[in-house]
């Protein structure tokens, strides 16, 4: 969950982490409550193409899959690219999420630049996905071992996965934006 929106919490969540990957104050829970409530449709839209976003490919997936099985090179290469497909929407997420509660765009105008960040760093974001699916791994793999912890263990991975993603954007976007857009961000 900590990969894909969870609605209007991730973006108010995302705003929080925003400021203290900008070394910014945030209040915890009024800072969250309050960006929740003002990006609450806009989020709300997306989580819901989020979720039939991820319907669509777990069933391209199984597809594909099944098409494999039965011998066609076409459905292994079809699995693959899917699944990059996947991993591409996970990063272009938290971009969508960093540029909603950080300038004042339109829907469309956050995809494109979302998109085009997500292409135009790559390597650093796919490096940066791997370092929070590892973490997410060894959470579970401790989680298996430690039951009693399991509460504590997916409050912890499930918000420095954010804090991880989070900070790969901001940097990504502070770094690329323009400069009038960057200045409307420092006078918040």
């Amino acid at each position: 969950p900590a990969f894909l929106g969870n609605g209007p919490v991730r973006t108010g969540i995302c705003y929080v982490l925003r400021n203290y990957s900008a070394e910014k104050h945030a209040f915890m829970w009024s800072d969250l409550k309050e960006n929740a409530k003002k990006y609450f449709l806009r989020s709300t839209v997306f989580f819901l193409i989020d979720i039939a976003f991820v319907f669509v490919v777990c069933l391209d997936i199984n597809f594909y899959f099944e098409l494999a099985r039965s011998g066609a090179f076409i459905g292994l290469i079809s699995i693959y690219l899917a699944i990059f497909i996947f991993l591409i929407y996970i990063v272009f997420n938290s971009y969508f999420n960093m540029l909603t509660v950080t300038f004042d765009m339109n829907v469309w105008e956050t995809v494109k630049k979302a998109f085009a960040l997500t292409m135009g760093k790559l390597f650093q974001n796919f490096a940066c996905l791997i370092v929070c699916l590892a973490f997410a791994y060894f959470i579970l793999w401790v989680m298996m071992s430690w039951p009693i912890m399991m509460f504590l263990l997916l409050l912890l991975g499930y918000s420095y996965i954010m804090l991880l993603l989070d900070m790969n954007s901001f940097s990504v976007v502070k770094k690329y934006m323009a400069k009038e857009e960057e200045e409307k961000y420092e006078e918040e």
